[in-house]
């Protein structure tokens, strides 16, 4: 019973960062994919209709990272794509990986696993776009 009441405690506090992440990501600028997912989210409340607005936006900002990665590698000189290579194949493996402890983690925890997992897999990829956004805003400082 202690097990269950730690997880139910940290899936409580994973969500209340995350209402307070979105309610200050409102506060600024949210980007329109997670404007998209927010308003999906509220108008498919139900377990599976969050799972589906989680799994839409791991598409869009997989495309996302996907392009916005193929923008940053026509600005970097070649050594700076090699290691932006190398680092993208070890960060595609690391994903694949923690996306698989996670599946295993949370396997049979009900609907708060499930939702776990669609939504930490739409992090990674959300992180990965935004981060490949702030290498390129800094590039254009220049």
């Amino acid at each position: 019973m202690d097990k269950m009441i730690r997880f139910f405690l940290c899936v409580c506090v994973t969500l209340s960062i995350s209402v307070y992440a979105s309610a200050q990501s409102e506060m600024s600028s949210e980007p329109p994919i997670d404007q998209k997912i927010s308003a999906c989210k509220t108008e498919n409340p139900t377990t599976l209709g969050l799972i589906e607005c989680d799994l839409q936006g791991y598409q869009e900002w997989t495309t996302e990272m996907e392009r916005l990665y193929d923008i940053l590698m026509r600005q970097l000189t070649p050594a700076e794509q090699e290691n932006l290579k190398e680092q993208q194949i070890a960060w595609l493996k690391m994903r694949d990986l923690q996306l698989e402890f996670n599946n295993r983690f949370y396997e049979g925890r009900g609907h708060t696993g499930l939702l776990m997992i669609s939504s930490s897999k739409t992090d990674f990829s959300r992180k990965r776009a935004l981060d490949f956004q702030t290498y390129l805003d800094i590039l254009n400082m220049k």
